[in-house]
């Protein structure tokens, strides 16, 4: 069985929608094809029931990762 780079693979955790739709606009911006799982939490509260995952392709994890960790470019 040969491996598949366009596997779906979880990138982060979010307690809400908004935060997970953030993060994939700042993704899809750099080129990187990203999309939310999961049911996301209305209030926000760390003790919700549900969250929000972003996920990425396999082959665009450590480029999308790498991304996220780096600090926000100023005008």
């Amino acid at each position: 069985m040969n491996h598949d780079p366009n596997n779906p693979v979880v990138l982060c955790d979010f307690l809400t929608e908004l935060e997970a739709t953030l993060v994939i606009g700042h993704l899809e911006e750099a080129g990187i094809q990203a999309m939310r799982s999961g049911t996301g939490g209305s209030t926000g509260w760390p003790d919700a029931a549900s969250y929000t995952q972003v996920v990425v392709r396999e082959r665009d994890f450590e480029r999308a990762k790498k991304l996220l960790d780096e600090p926000p470019e100023v005008p």
